[in-house]
């Protein structure tokens, strides 16, 4: 399943199929009165995110609404870590809610400014978050602690660490540093634009979506980062980047401001593009699950 958010309130899902390719409209809503900032789904959640500062809840079987929460500030990052949510804002906080009962068990002032990202260590315990007040703070989110912080140089949009956890890499608009567990800088590069989003789609492959709507990999291992490949992609800026994987199939979704959404597969090297779909509306985020 692909769902995905946009600028006009609306968050829409497909299906893909395997033999054909093709995308199938399994449901389309308009839950919000404001952008949707984020999605985040499962095999039993479907979440959105606006910046009417809510986020709306469906049962992803069922493909209804069930209920909502609301957050202080506009939502900028959802994640779904076992049976609970982890929400980021705008104004800088980390609330984590139970799925079972949609209730606030921990929240914190995490940063003073906007919280542009936050990735989880496979172990599902540990997270880093990144802001506008230019910090980049390690959490213990089962001891709901911090661990560790770094005054940076530059605000970083994009965090991600590697399936492995043994590294983790920041980008700030064009500038990827890689950093290992300790806090120490690895290496670094720069991307041919400005990055929007970003996911690892494998152990060393780090993928972006660049403001000239171009992808861009990057390698990682734990000593150097560089550039693989950049490819065309999208007529405008990438927005929102989500791999999936089941079985030996590996799929890339991306989507872009100009209602652009496509479906890639990656053989392990190179990605080729299996379906194109263009939508009268400006994508804002995708999440993609195969079952």
């Amino acid at each position: 399943m692909i769902v995905a958010g946009t600028y006009d309130s609306s968050v829409a899902g497909w299906t893909l199929n395997e033999k054909t390719n093709k995308l199938q409209s399994i449901f389309a809503v308009k839950p919000h009165q404001g952008y949707i900032s984020g999605i985040a789904h499962s095999d039993k959640w479907i979440l959105s995110a606006a910046s009417d500062e809510a986020i709306t809840i469906f049962n992803a079987k069922r493909l209804r609404e069930v209920g909502s929460v609301g957050s202080e500030g506009t939502p900028t990052r959802l994640r779904l870590v076992g049976n609970n949510l982890l929400v980021t804002t705008a104004t800088g906080q980390i609330i984590i809610m139970r799925t079972s009962d949609w209730m606030t068990i921990w929240k914190e002032q995490a940063h003073k400014k906007r919280i542009n990202d936050v990735s989880l260590h496979p172990s599902g315990s540990l997270g880093i978050t990144v802001g506008d007040d230019a910090f980049m703070k390690l959490w213990d989110f089962s001891k709901c602690k911090l661990v560790l912080q770094i005054k940076l140089k530059a605000s970083q949009n994009l965090v991600n660490f590697s399936p492995s956890g043994e590294v983790y890499a920041l980008c700030a608009e064009q500038n990827v540093t890689v950093y290992n567990l300790k806090g120490d800088k690895v290496s670094e590069t720069k991307l041919a634009s400005e990055a929007h989003c970003s996911t690892f789609i494998d152990e060393s492959s780090l993928l972006f979506g660049l403001e000239d709507g171009t992808l861009e990999l990057v390698r990682i291992t734990p000593n150097s980062c560089s550039q693989r490949w950049r490819m065309a992609a999208h007529p405008s800026r990438i927005r929102s980047i989500a791999f999936a994987t089941e079985g030996d199939r590996n799929t890339v979704v991306t989507v872009c401001s100009s209602g652009t959404l496509v479906v890639w597969e990656y053989d392990g090297s190179q990605l080729s593009e299996i379906r194109r779909q263009t939508q009268d509306t400006r994508f804002t985020s995708v999440t993609a699950i195969w079952k």
